[in-house]
Protein backbone atom coordinates (compact mmCIF):
# COMPACT_ATOMS: atom_id res chain seq x y z
CA UNK A 1 0.00 0.00 0.00
CA UNK A 2 2.86 2.41 0.67
CA UNK A 3 3.46 2.95 -3.07
CA UNK A 4 -0.02 4.49 -3.28
CA UNK A 5 0.80 6.77 -0.33
CA UNK A 6 4.12 7.76 -1.91
CA UNK A 7 2.33 8.72 -5.11
CA UNK A 8 0.07 11.04 -3.10
CA UNK A 9 3.11 12.46 -1.27
CA UNK A 10 4.84 13.24 -4.57
CA UNK A 11 1.77 15.09 -5.81
CA UNK A 12 1.08 16.89 -2.53
CA UNK A 13 4.60 18.36 -2.26
CA UNK A 14 5.36 18.55 -6.01
CA UNK A 15 8.39 16.28 -5.62
CA UNK A 16 10.28 14.77 -8.55
CA UNK A 17 11.12 11.65 -6.56
CA UNK A 18 11.79 10.32 -3.08
CA UNK A 19 14.26 7.81 -1.72
CA UNK A 20 12.46 5.12 0.25
CA UNK A 21 14.17 3.01 2.92
CA UNK A 22 12.62 0.42 5.21
CA UNK A 23 12.88 0.92 8.96
CA UNK A 24 15.38 -1.96 9.22
CA UNK A 25 17.76 -0.48 6.64
CA UNK A 26 20.87 1.27 7.95
CA UNK A 27 22.47 3.76 5.56
CA UNK A 28 26.22 4.01 6.10
CA UNK A 29 26.72 6.78 3.53
CA UNK A 30 24.89 10.01 2.69
CA UNK A 31 22.33 9.04 0.07
CA UNK A 32 22.76 12.44 -1.57
CA UNK A 33 26.27 11.41 -2.58
CA UNK A 34 25.07 8.27 -4.42
CA UNK A 35 25.46 8.51 -8.19
CA UNK A 36 22.04 7.66 -9.62
CA UNK A 37 21.92 7.10 -13.37
CA UNK A 38 18.12 7.10 -13.63
CA UNK A 39 15.10 8.81 -12.06
CA UNK A 40 13.97 5.45 -10.64
CA UNK A 41 16.13 2.83 -8.95
CA UNK A 42 15.62 -0.36 -6.96
CA UNK A 43 17.14 -3.84 -6.51
CA UNK A 44 16.05 -5.74 -9.60
CA UNK A 45 16.44 -9.50 -9.65
CA UNK A 46 16.28 -11.34 -12.97
CA UNK A 47 14.82 -14.76 -13.65
CA UNK A 48 16.49 -17.48 -11.56
CA UNK A 49 16.06 -20.96 -13.11
CA UNK A 50 17.07 -22.56 -9.78
CA UNK A 51 14.05 -20.93 -8.13
CA UNK A 52 11.70 -19.96 -10.95
CA UNK A 53 8.90 -18.94 -8.56
CA UNK A 54 11.04 -16.62 -6.43
CA UNK A 55 10.10 -13.66 -8.66
CA UNK A 56 11.04 -10.87 -6.28
CA UNK A 57 12.63 -7.46 -6.70
CA UNK A 58 13.15 -5.17 -3.76
CA UNK A 59 12.09 -1.61 -2.99
CA UNK A 60 13.43 -1.81 0.58
CA UNK A 61 15.79 0.85 -0.77
CA UNK A 62 14.42 2.65 -3.80
CA UNK A 63 14.36 5.91 -5.72
CA UNK A 64 10.71 6.32 -6.66
CA UNK A 65 8.99 8.85 -8.91
CA UNK A 66 5.52 9.33 -10.41
CA UNK A 67 6.33 7.02 -13.33
CA UNK A 68 7.25 4.21 -10.95
CA UNK A 69 4.07 4.68 -8.90
CA UNK A 70 1.83 4.83 -11.97
CA UNK A 71 3.41 1.71 -13.46
CA UNK A 72 3.09 -0.15 -10.15
CA UNK A 73 -0.54 0.92 -9.76
CA UNK A 74 -1.41 -0.13 -13.32
CA UNK A 75 0.09 -3.58 -12.76
CA UNK A 76 -1.98 -3.91 -9.59
CA UNK A 77 -5.19 -2.91 -11.39
CA UNK A 78 -4.47 -5.21 -14.34
CA UNK A 79 -3.71 -8.15 -12.05
CA UNK A 80 -6.28 -7.76 -9.28
CA UNK A 81 -9.05 -5.51 -10.62
CA UNK A 82 -9.66 -6.18 -14.31
CA UNK A 83 -7.65 -9.46 -14.27
CA UNK A 84 -6.07 -8.77 -17.69
CA UNK A 85 -2.65 -9.71 -16.32
CA UNK A 86 -3.72 -12.20 -13.66
CA UNK A 87 -1.92 -14.95 -15.59
CA UNK A 88 1.36 -13.31 -14.55
CA UNK A 89 0.87 -14.47 -10.95
CA UNK A 90 -1.31 -17.55 -11.46
CA UNK A 91 1.58 -20.06 -11.53
CA UNK A 92 3.20 -18.44 -8.50
CA UNK A 93 -0.02 -18.68 -6.48
CA UNK A 94 -0.39 -22.35 -7.41
CA UNK A 95 3.26 -23.04 -6.60
CA UNK A 96 2.97 -21.71 -3.04
CA UNK A 97 -0.43 -23.30 -2.54
CA UNK A 98 0.76 -26.73 -3.68
CA UNK A 99 4.22 -26.79 -2.13
CA UNK A 100 3.79 -24.77 1.05
CA UNK A 101 7.00 -22.91 0.12
CA UNK A 102 7.51 -19.65 2.02
CA UNK A 103 6.62 -16.42 0.29
CA UNK A 104 3.75 -15.55 -1.97
CA UNK A 105 2.60 -12.63 -4.06
CA UNK A 106 3.58 -9.24 -2.63
CA UNK A 107 4.81 -5.82 -3.75
CA UNK A 108 8.16 -7.52 -4.43
CA UNK A 109 6.41 -9.72 -7.02
CA UNK A 110 4.85 -6.67 -8.70
CA UNK A 111 8.24 -4.94 -8.79
CA UNK A 112 9.75 -8.05 -10.38
CA UNK A 113 7.00 -8.20 -13.01
CA UNK A 114 7.39 -4.51 -13.93
CA UNK A 115 11.20 -4.64 -14.17
CA UNK A 116 11.16 -4.30 -17.97
CA UNK A 117 8.51 -1.58 -18.04
CA UNK A 118 10.72 1.22 -16.72
CA UNK A 119 14.28 2.31 -17.41
CA UNK A 120 15.21 1.84 -13.76
CA UNK A 121 18.72 1.67 -12.35
CA UNK A 122 19.45 -1.65 -10.67
CA UNK A 123 20.75 -0.83 -7.19
CA UNK A 124 22.00 -4.40 -6.79
CA UNK A 125 24.55 -3.68 -9.53
CA UNK A 126 27.64 -1.60 -8.73
CA UNK A 127 27.13 2.02 -9.75
CA UNK A 128 29.79 4.30 -11.27
CA UNK A 129 31.33 4.66 -7.78
CA UNK A 130 31.43 0.84 -7.35
CA UNK A 131 28.77 1.01 -4.62
CA UNK A 132 26.20 -1.75 -4.19
CA UNK A 133 22.94 -1.37 -2.25
CA UNK A 134 22.26 -4.36 0.02
CA UNK A 135 18.71 -5.72 -0.14
CA UNK A 136 19.13 -8.57 2.34
CA UNK A 137 22.11 -9.03 4.69
CA UNK A 138 21.07 -12.67 5.23
CA UNK A 139 21.77 -13.62 1.64
CA UNK A 140 24.75 -13.99 -0.67
CA UNK A 141 22.50 -12.61 -3.37
CA UNK A 142 23.47 -9.44 -5.16
CA UNK A 143 22.32 -9.76 -8.77
CA UNK A 144 22.29 -12.64 -11.20
CA UNK A 145 26.03 -12.13 -11.72
CA UNK A 146 27.08 -11.14 -8.17
CA UNK A 147 27.14 -13.66 -5.33
CA UNK A 148 28.70 -12.30 -2.16
CA UNK A 149 30.64 -14.21 0.49
CA UNK A 150 28.57 -15.25 3.51
CA UNK A 151 30.16 -15.94 6.90
CA UNK A 152 29.45 -18.77 9.36
CA UNK A 153 26.60 -16.83 10.97
CA UNK A 154 24.80 -16.78 7.62
CA UNK A 155 25.12 -13.09 6.72
CA UNK A 156 27.21 -11.28 4.12
CA UNK A 157 30.84 -11.26 5.18
CA UNK A 158 31.13 -7.48 5.46
CA UNK A 159 34.28 -5.77 6.64
CA UNK A 160 35.42 -2.17 7.06
CA UNK A 161 38.20 -0.84 4.90
CA UNK A 162 39.21 2.85 4.84
CA UNK A 163 35.89 3.76 6.50
CA UNK A 164 33.95 1.95 3.76
CA UNK A 165 31.71 -1.06 4.27
CA UNK A 166 32.92 -3.74 1.87
CA UNK A 167 32.18 -7.32 0.89
CA UNK A 168 33.84 -9.62 -1.63
CA UNK A 169 32.05 -11.77 -4.15
CA UNK A 170 32.58 -15.52 -4.28
CA UNK A 171 34.71 -14.84 -7.37
CA UNK A 172 36.96 -12.44 -5.41
CA UNK A 173 35.91 -8.98 -6.62
CA UNK A 174 35.43 -6.45 -3.83
CA UNK A 175 32.59 -3.92 -3.64
CA UNK A 176 31.61 -1.09 -1.31
CA UNK A 177 28.12 -1.08 0.21
CA UNK A 178 25.91 1.93 0.84
CA UNK A 179 23.79 0.26 3.48
CA UNK A 180 22.91 -2.89 5.40
CA UNK A 181 19.39 -4.28 5.25
CA UNK A 182 18.83 -6.03 8.59
CA UNK A 183 16.16 -8.35 7.26
CA UNK A 184 14.56 -10.73 9.76
CA UNK A 185 17.09 -12.39 12.07
CA UNK A 186 19.88 -10.09 10.88
CA UNK A 187 18.60 -7.54 13.41
CA UNK A 188 19.96 -9.78 16.18
CA UNK A 189 23.16 -10.93 14.46
CA UNK A 190 26.09 -10.07 16.74
CA UNK A 191 28.54 -9.84 13.83
CA UNK A 192 26.44 -7.15 12.13
CA UNK A 193 25.70 -5.31 15.37
CA UNK A 194 29.41 -5.11 16.23
CA UNK A 195 30.23 -4.06 12.67
CA UNK A 196 27.74 -1.19 12.81
CA UNK A 197 29.14 -0.07 16.18
CA UNK A 198 32.60 -0.03 14.63
CA UNK A 199 31.35 2.04 11.70
CA UNK A 200 29.74 4.57 14.05
CA UNK A 201 32.96 4.93 16.02
CA UNK A 202 35.26 4.95 12.99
Amino acid sequence: LFVFYIQNLLKLYSLDNVFLIDSDVVLVKDINSYDFSSDTAYSIQGFNPECAMRQASSIHNALINEDFCSTFNKFCRDIYENKSKFDLIKDKIEFHRNTGAPGGVSEMTICYLMRNSLNSQNLANPNSQNFVVDHNANSHQGTDSLRFEVNQSGVKNFHIENSDLKCSTEEGSKHSFFNIHLQGGAKHNSFLINLLKELVND
